[in-house]
């Protein structure tokens, strides 16, 4: 591996830092999905007292932070009134910007039009519906709780209650999928009152049920063919839309005053670049720019250590330099705006474009990577090829020495 300069800055992401809040309760698992989660209700009040007492024992930042995030799980399965009181906790430890972007996932399926108005009385500024496909067929095949009417339905009423930021998720790449399917749904996501799309490629999760059936035959996965046709019908269709391709699965809506678009997930920007973010929930991680925590994703245990006053079961990992130059080539190249290379040099101490020099000119020569304002970004059709472009730098560091240097 390169040697890596030991005094180099720990993040070459700065900024304010995020929260992310782990919700870990569906109604029901979907049969692609590994997040953690658990159907039993029941505890859904132990556990907001536990939250409670994790956000209150959690240090705070020494900046404001900008985002907040709930994730999941499903966290429109809680209660308003719970809601209610975990924001009020957050705001009450930590420092939060006046206009923070305030993040609520949420399921078609178990959103009604009175609780997403009272969701937006509370701050929510932001919401993000797991649609996952505008076809009944598709929806089935994934063991969704919703249909594509209480999909539009949702959008309808998250308008009527007064977001003027909402997101939806969709896969492609499911078994039998055909690309007029896959297109159709982007049409048709392109012609809604939405301000964000995340499109994302199925992949099957080992321990899944998905997973289960193609290892067992019953489902087969489309081709790779298939899935790059996908993958460039998804860019061409949302940039003639008026989207922002700003990272390799997510687009914003292009505001015509603004040279960037302003509906870009502000907290997801912060996985990307590097930034700062606080994890709260079983699960849930955090990161201070060279230390990663995460929380066991087991609630009994969360549940029960912070109600008897001691932090969560938790596992620290402080990334080495070989580490933290695989995430920033990885994540870096994700983005449209590319991997910084004068910071990738002040984070590691290496010249990546020295270092890869034969393996950069030909992606360039191939049109799959360019070279534009001291940064290196994939393009339209590199986008086929950034896990093999990122495998392939990782192995020409690694012919160098050990990460630590001698």
């Amino acid at each position: 591996m390169v040697a890596l300069s030991e005094t180099a800055p720990a993040s070459p992401a700065g900024g304010r830092p995020g929260i992310y809040i782990h919700v870990p309760f569906c109604l029901k698992k979907c049969a692609y999905c590994d997040f953690y989660s658990v159907s039993d209700t029941r505890r859904m009040d132990a556990y907001a007292d536990a939250l409670i007492q994790e956000i209150h024992q959690s240090p705070r930042p020494c900046l404001a932070a900008d985002t907040v995030y709930f994730g999941g799980g499903t966290p429109t399965v809680l209660p308003v009134i719970t809601l209610e009181r975990i924001l009020e906790a957050v705001y009450a430890h930590f420092h939060v910007c006046p206009d923070a972007e305030i993040t609520l996932e949420a399921n078609p399926g178990t959103v009604t039009r009175n609780a997403l108005a009272d969701l937006h009385q509370l701050g929510i500024s932001r919401l993000n519906l797991g649609v996952q496909s505008f076809h009944d067929e598709m929806l089935a095949l994934l063991e969704r709780l919703h249909d594509r009417q209480t999909a539009l339905d949702a959008i309808s009423f998250a308008v009527a209650a007064g977001y003027e930021n909402i997101g939806i998720d969709l896969i492609y790449g499911l078994p039998h999928q055909r690309l007029d399917t896959w297109e159709q749904d982007l049409g048709l996501a392109v012609s809604l009152p939405v301000q964000h799309l995340s499109c994302y490629s199925l992949t099957y999760e080992p321990g899944t049920p998905l997973d289960s059936r193609r290892i067992n035959g019953t489902i087969t996965p489309l081709g790779e063919d298939h899935v790059a046709d996908m993958v460039l019908a998804t860019y061409d269709i949302l940039v003639a839309g008026g989207f922002d391709p700003y990272e390799i699965s997510n687009y914003a809506r292009c505001d015509k005053t603004a040279s960037v678009s302003l509906y870009r997930s502000r907290h997801n920007m912060k996985y990307w670049e590097g930034a700062a973010y606080v994890g709260l929930g079983p699960g849930a991680h955090s990161f201070d720019g060279r230390t990663r925590g995460w929380n066991h994703p087991d609630l009994d245990s969360y549940i029960c250590a912070l109600l008897s006053g001691t932090p969560p079961p938790r596992t620290w990992e402080h990334l080495t330099r070989e580490q933290q130059a695989i995430e920033a080539i990885y994540l870096g190249l994700r983005t449209c705006e590319g991997l910084d290379l004068s910071a990738f040099e002040r984070l590691t101490g290496v010249s990546l474009t020295e270092t890869a020099a034969p393996f950069i000119a030909l992606m360039l020569e191939k049109h799959h990577l360019e070279i534009a304002e001291a940064r290196i970004r994939m393009t339209r059709t590199g986008r086929l090829y950034l896990d093999a472009m990122v495998a392939q730098m990782i192995d020409l560091l690694s012919n160098f020495d050990d990460v630590t240097g001698p």
